[in-house]
């Protein structure tokens, strides 16, 4: 085993024990089990749901003709350049996310100015109780650190079972795109390019969407297991690779559980941020400790 993989290895094995001693300390110890059942600093939407409706339609609209026109000029300025690879591909990508960013910035405008906007639902929020207040801003950053361990210490395992168990049934593993334009990269543009996408464009629209969006609608609307599986299941489905979709549903359930439970949506973008930091760092550098492990063990 090369000295940097044996290195990264043992990198990646105390990340995930801090993620375990983290995990024990805020969620699994009789200190945090009694503070998980008091109420939580994140209040529902009282927000109609043709209005909720309407907002994920514009969302939409918009990015779709933000991604036709990036379409459009590249046919016209770079015929020769596929929009399914490469250099074509990531374009796309961006075009999609500033799309949705545009499409967000304009619903929240409008529904600012028709006063639909985050507050208590006094029907599931009575005066009485006194919701405590979200996470102070100074605890941000580290909060959003130990979302991120968390996740590394829960996923590590679905990350080594989950690509076995696909084999058994006959699927043979396959890299998400995003990741296949990083192994791709040739120039140092463009592995740029891609990390600001992932670290950074990335994590801040899709969490926007789907946990300040979407979990923070269903809350209070229906039962507490749908509101965390669905908004899960919906993230996953959306990055369109079974490979990842067992991972990425339980990293949806973390990212919900945390923003519920801190009350700001930038603790789940931080953690966001950090993982594919951490995917990434893996994918420049060679050095996926889950994937050499998977192929030593492989029959």
């Amino acid at each position: 085993m090369p000295d940097k993989l044996i290195v990264a290895s043992a990198l990646e094995a105390a990340l995930v024990l801090s993620g375990l001693v983290l995990l024990w300390c805020f969620f699994l110890s009789p200190s945090a089990r009694a503070r998980a059942s008091q109420p939580m600093p994140l209040p529902y939407w009282d927000i109609p749901g043709y209005v909720f409706g309407l907002t994920i339609v514009r969302l939409f609209g918009v990015a779709f003709i933000i991604q036709l026109l990036a379409a459009s000029l590249l046919k016209k300025y770079a015929p020769d350049v596929p929009l399914d690879k490469g250099f074509g591909l990531l374009l796309s990508g961006f075009a999609l996310q500033l799309g949705l960013l545009l499409g967000l910035g304009v619903s929240w405008v409008l529904l600012k100015s028709n006063r639909f906007q985050a507050q208590l639902n006094v029907a599931i929020n009575p005066a009485a109780v006194q919701l405590p207040e979200p996470l102070p801003l100074s605890r941000i950053p580290f909060a959003g650190i130990a979302t991120f361990l968390i996740m590394i210490a829960l996923i590590a395992p679905i990350a080594l079972l989950w690509p076995v168990l696909l084999e058994q049934f006959g699927h043979t593993p396959k890299p998400q795109e995003v990741v296949e334009l990083f192994t791709a990269a040739d120039s140092t543009a463009q592995l740029l390019s891609m990390m600001l996408f992932a670290t950074i464009i990335a994590p801040i629209t899709e969490e926007l969407i789907f946990r300040f969006g979407i979990f923070r609608y269903l809350r209070g609307r229906v039962p507490r297991s749908v509101v965390f599986i669905l908004p899960a299941l919906m993230f996953a489905a959306a990055h369109q690779s079974l490979t990842a979709g067992l991972p990425l549903f339980v990293f949806g359930l973390i990212q919900a559980v945390a923003y519920e439970r801190t009350g700001r949506i930038a603790v789940p973008m931080i953690a966001h941020g950090l993982f594919n930091l951490h995917t990434a760092l893996f994918l420049m550098t060679g050095t996926d400790p889950y994937s050499a492990l998977i192929n030593r063990l492989a029959p």
